[in-house]
């Protein structure tokens, strides 16, 4: 069960979800505790949310490609060309990547580490 927050206004959206549905929790939280699961920051490509304008973590920006996210932040651990969607999977937690259909990333997800299970 997760919850959304979500300020449309400035591009950014958490998810919190309850303790007992994370995937790989790495800590132990009290019982029925909500946890920050995801946090997104979205580009001017989408039509919901006004593009996010603060520093992007890790010097990201929007506009990158594949390669050039890949060139700066490691080895791709996955990547669906239906859904233009790509993932990181880093020591602590995983970034995903969401693409135009020009090619270029608009919109980034920093959340918890993800299982493959």
């Amino acid at each position: 069960m997760s919850t959304y927050l979500s300020r449309n206004d400035l591009g950014i959206e958490i998810t919190l979800t309850g303790e007992r549905y994370l995937d790989d929790p790495r800590r132990t939280y009290p019982e029925g505790a909500l946890v920050l699961k995801n946090i997104r920051l979205y580009g001017a490509d989408d039509p919901d949310f006004a593009a996010f304008v603060g520093i992007l973590p890790i010097g990201l920006q929007f506009g990158a490609t594949l390669e050039q996210l890949s060139s700066s932040i490691g080895k791709l651990d996955w990547f669906d060309e239906d859904l233009a969607k790509a993932r990181w999977n880093l020591s602590d937690y995983a970034i995903f990547a969401n693409f135009n259909d020009d090619g270029y990333s608009k919109s980034y997800s920093f959340q918890l580490p993800v299982s493959d299970d």
